[in-house]
């Protein structure tokens, strides 16, 4: 009895074929990003002036974004943007919709424009603004591949509020002095 199994993946098209002995191949476009890009390793801090430090949210999951967005508002030196999907948020930062964020938390897995595709627009178009990856997705390639089209960090959900911060806080340069929120520190988000 031979079985058929169909297999996808978020960078290419449904392959259906027989369990044993599948492999496939895929064609990406990546654009190298080493130690010495600009706006990856040697960023200078962020310039904090009175509206607070710049933040851009993608994600497809509505409850994503405002659990995010919650904790950034709380602390009351971040200005938050956010966008449903990567076409959402190239259209936002091309058309100057708002100033460019000073750092992006970007889910990977999204409709029409996904993370990695996400990261190759900003890359192609030389924008420098550095990306946080949220992500389910514990596939190591997926990550590799993520960091080698640009991004700063990759973060697997669920992850802490602690957490987050700390890696914008290292992502950017900034120390977050204020206090975080006691009524989300003890939760993840998924």
């Amino acid at each position: 009895m031979n079985q058929e199994r169909c297999t996808s993946t978020m960078i290419g098209p449904k392959f259906c074929g027989p369990m044993q002995g599948l492999w496939f191949a895929m064609h990406l476009t990546v654009i190298p990003f080493t130690k010495n890009s600009p706006g990856r390793f040697h960023m200078s801090a962020p310039n904090i002036d009175s509206d607070g430090l710049g933040v851009l949210i993608i994600d497809d999951s509505r409850t994503m974004r405002k659990i995010i967005i919650q904790l950034l508002a709380a602390l009351k030196i971040f200005n938050v943007y956010e966008a449903e999907s990567g076409v959402d948020a190239v259209e936002q930062i091309t058309q100057k919709a708002y100033p460019n964020p000073d750092i992006i938390i970007c889910d990977l897995h999204m409709e029409n424009m996904d993370g990695i595709e996400f990261l190759n627009h900003l890359r192609l178009h030389d924008i420098h603004i550095p990306v946080i990856v949220l992500t389910s997705d514990h596939n190591s390639l997926v990550h590799e591949v993520a960091a080698q089209v640009g991004a700063a960090k990759i973060l697997i959900k669920p992850v802490s509020p602690q957490d987050l911060l700390s890696v914008i806080e290292s992502t950017v340069g900034f120390s977050i002095s204020a206090a975080k929120p006691t009524s989300t520190s003890s939760k993840q988000w998924s």
